[in-house]
């Protein structure tokens, strides 16, 4: 993301969606994080409608909130324990589905000065997403949403994706 704002000056100055090329994000979801009026946002996806079992939300990133909806924290890979203790005020776990809008002139300092994951050597956009709620506390809005987002982290997800094409079985 870096690179591509690095490369792309005018994105400093203006608003854009980051998002994951392993998920099927709908239309619904890509506009509402385009046209909501906040400067960053993140989709605060409600759990119980991804249609995936809890153990691999497990997999995914939890959210905490405070009652305005303004993000807290991002918890990677939660226990069972994390997640349960993690319900929002209408006792729904939100999962990052890794889909922001971010406005450039505030987050672009943050996405550059984000230290490498020790292990994995790259930048992160939740550890930037961190430091900024760090510096900048209940400036970052997650917006709730509800439904299910085919996902493609793993070579067996390709099947039922498949299979949900309309007429891609004949």
């Amino acid at each position: 993301v870096a690179q591509a704002i690095d490369q792309f000056p005018h994105l400093k100055s203006e608003s854009y969606c980051v998002c994951n090329s392993d998920n099927l994000y709908s239309v619904n979801a890509l506009k509402l994080i385009r046209e909501n009026d906040f400067e960053n946002a993140v989709l605060a996806y409600d759990r119980d409608t991804l249609e995936f079992p809890p153990e691999r939300v497990s997999s995914f990133s939890i959210m905490t909130m405070n009652s305005e909806m303004n993000l807290l924290n991002f918890i990677e890979k939660p226990t069972k324990d994390q997640v349960d203790k993690n319900l929002d005020e209408n006792g729904k776990i939100r999962v990052s589905m890794n889909i922001f809008k971010f406005f450039g002139p505030t987050i672009y300092p943050f996405i550059k000065n984000c230290p490498l994951h020790p292990e994995r050597k790259e930048k992160e956009i939740p550890e930037a997403v961190r430091n900024y709620i760090k510096e900048f506390p209940n400036s970052f809005d997650a917006i709730p949403f509800f439904e299910h987002i085919p996902d493609l982290t793993s070579a067996k997800d390709i099947l039922s994706i498949i299979k949900s094409i309309p007429n891609s079985n004949e």
